[in-house]
């Protein structure tokens, strides 16, 4: 019975990925088939023709893909869940979702959340490098996504009034870039 709960939660997940995680199936089921391809090739079996194998590799790599991909979301999502993050007590959290923080030479996980009045992240706990940011609403002079080879959106780029650019990696940044616009919208009023 369990199982069963397992893998339907693991169909329910499948419904559920992103685009960008999409992309890393195909990217890991395409490496994985061309190596096992390759593997055969190479192997000089004269008994087992590679074409007629090519129909059982490509859907067993997807699978692995998947399975891969549903594997980290989970474990993101159990240590994101290990993160607490103190906000005032009329404080409304509108957004929360794991994030990487990149600066200065610096390469941060951990949980990013926007209130109606800030953003905030904190760093995981057994990170190597503890980070927390914090900035008002009103202390953000910009927001834009961020581009990974100029093609694929996978963070937030924030300029700040004071001086100084960070940048997030976050799942759907898009969102985040609406949500954030919107409550400076409402501050300005």
């Amino acid at each position: 019975m369990r199982l069963c709960n397992n893998f339907s939660k693991t169909l329910f997940s499948m419904k559920s990925l992103s685009r960008n995680e999409w992309f890393l199936v195909l990217l890991f089921a395409l490496v994985l088939s061309a190596a096992q391809i390759l593997f055969q090739f190479f192997q000089n079996d004269p008994s087992v023709s590679v074409i007629f194998q090519i129909p059982f590799i490509v859907p067993f790599s997807v699978l692995c893909g998947l399975l891969m991909v549903i594997t980290m979301r989970n474990s993101r999502n159990r240590v994101l869940g290990s993160i607490t993050v103190k906000v005032d007590e009329n404080e409304i959290v509108l957004k929360t979702s794991g994030a990487n923080y990149l600066g200065s030479g610096q390469r941060v996980g951990g949980k990013l959340v926007l209130t109606d009045r800030r953003l905030i992240l904190i760093s995981k706990t057994y990170s190597v490098q503890n980070l927390t940011f914090e900035t008002s609403i009103d202390e953000i002079r910009g927001v834009d996504q961020l581009k990974f080879w100029k093609v694929f959106d996978t963070g937030l780029l924030l300029d700040l009034k004071k001086g100084g650019r960070h940048k997030f990696v976050v799942d759907n940044p898009g969102e985040w870039i609406l949500e954030i616009r919107a409550q400076q919208r409402t501050k300005a009023y």
